[in-house]
């Protein structure tokens, strides 16, 4: 089962809203909403412009460490699938800090 975040009485959601980039997030969180979606319900929320900020930084990052070089792939050779895993990163007053994606192997 996926983690889920459910905000208890001692934590409002409404004193999160005065940053507009974390507002919706908490917004959203106070819904119960995934902490670790998968690529399809990331790109399908109202905050999928922070997860494509997130992942076009880690493949950025990636390329500038020459993590692959790109080739025609030769006879009878497999590929290696990727995939992406994607995390809300909160801070100690579960105030959402950073939205992280990470492609692995």
């Amino acid at each position: 089962m996926e983690p889920m975040l459910d905000l208890d009485e001692d934590h409002d959601a409404e004193t999160w809203i005065n940053d507009q980039t974390l507002g919706l997030v908490a917004t959203s969180i106070k819904k119960g909403i995934n902490l670790n979606p998968t690529i399809w319900e990331a790109l399908a929320r109202e905050d999928k412009r922070l997860w494509e900020e997130a992942m076009q930084k880690e493949l950025e990052g990636l390329e500038a460490m020459g993590t692959w070089v790109i080739t025609d792939l030769s006879q009878g050779v497999n590929t290696v699938d990727t995939w992406w895993v994607l995390k809300i990163k909160m801070d100690a007053n579960l105030v959402p800090t950073k939205f992280k994606a990470r492609l692995v192997v």
